[in-house]
């Protein structure tokens, strides 16, 4: 009789970032599982310059951002590009000259966790603005 054992194999998720030169003066980490943290704390970025960061992140073979920190930065909107990160759970816009939130700025999928965007400017919300979430209103 032939008896064989199996040891039970741990895979741990690994996150990858862009090439580092594609999201400078950013910085990214692993956040929850495989997906991503894309922290620009403090970093000058401007509408453009945000954007061509964020579109790194959606690069066939880079793992999915869950969380963006763009704390106190110059965005006057939110990027066109968060709305495409499924698994997008933590979205922080503190403290941006942000003015309006635009029809389909989010698509929240996931549970969301976090949404800043406390002090900007913001003076209108567009309808559909935060797609994907089920509020409860009393």
């Amino acid at each position: 009789m032939l008896l064989a054992t199996i040891a039970p194999i741990s895979i741990q998720a690994v996150a990858v970032c862009p090439a580092e030169a594609n999201y400078t003066p950013c910085a990214c980490s692993a956040y929850f599982g495989d997906t991503l943290l894309l922290d620009c704390y403090n970093k000058n970025l401007d509408d453009a310059r945000t954007g061509r960061i964020l579109s790194a992140f959606l690069q066939d073979g880079i793992s999915p951002l869950g969380a963006v920190r763009l704390w106190a930065n110059q965005l006057t909107r939110v990027p066109d590009q968060i709305k495409l990160f499924a698994q997008l759970s933590y979205a922080d816009f503190l403290n941006n000259p942000i003015t309006s939130i635009q029809a389909n700025s989010f698509n929240f999928i996931v549970r969301l966790e976090n949404l800043n965007l406390g002090y900007n400017r913001i003076s209108s919300i567009e309808p559909g603005a935060f797609q994907g979430l089920n509020l409860v209103t009393n």
